[in-house]
């Protein structure tokens, strides 16, 4: 993360929540690769250390930008280069969202992290959930309902640890790959 800027955001959305585990954190990169390279570091650092079984992991990512009368996809080689990412380094992975037979065929409980979209990610709760891609949410559209509806969606789906990873290279730049 970028230094001095690990620290937890709660104001993010202003609520009254009650928080079970670790506050949640946010933590911006200067760099997609940096933030996929932390990504690869930390969940092997928390499954070699028996905090979390692989299962218990949701990597949820959001490769859309939200206009007020709809959205684009930003970044749709997004979730390939997680899960690159996370190959690389020896991770078994499942992209739960790449099509209808995957999601279909879904087994939370098999010895891998889940990889998917915030879409598919509603009636889904992990244990750890990482959130990838609403950095692009901060721009100017993040009044946009759907922009506050897909983070909201990402969020409540951790059960116990949130971690949000931005790339803020992306919010201050108006051109997304």
């Amino acid at each position: 993360p970028e230094e001095g800027k690990e620290k937890a955001q709660m104001t993010l959305f202003s609520c009254e929540c009650v928080i079970s585990g670790p506050e949640p954190r946010a933590l911006d990169f200067q760099s997609e690769q940096a933030l996929l390279d932390y990504l690869g570091r930390e969940v092997q650092e928390i499954t070699g250390s028996g905090d979390y079984k692989r299962s218990e992991i949701g990597i949820i990512y959001d490769d859309k930008r939200y206009e007020d009368d709809g959205f684009t996809y930003a970044r749709r080689g997004l979730p390939e280069r997680i899960l690159a990412c996370l190959e690389s380094r020896g991770i078994p992975a499942l992209w739960a969202s790449r099509n209808v037979a995957m999601k279909e065929s879904f087994d939370n409980t098999a010895d891998r992290l889940t990889l998917i979209s915030v879409h598919s990610s509603k009636g889904l709760d992990f244990e750890c959930v990482y959130l990838i891609g609403i950095d692009a949410h901060e721009r100017g559209a993040s009044n946009a309902p759907g922009a506050r509806m897909a983070t909201l969606v990402g969020m409540t789906r951790a059960r116990y640890s949130l971690t949000i990873l931005r790339n803020v290279s992306t919010r201050e730049s108006q051109s997304v790959d």
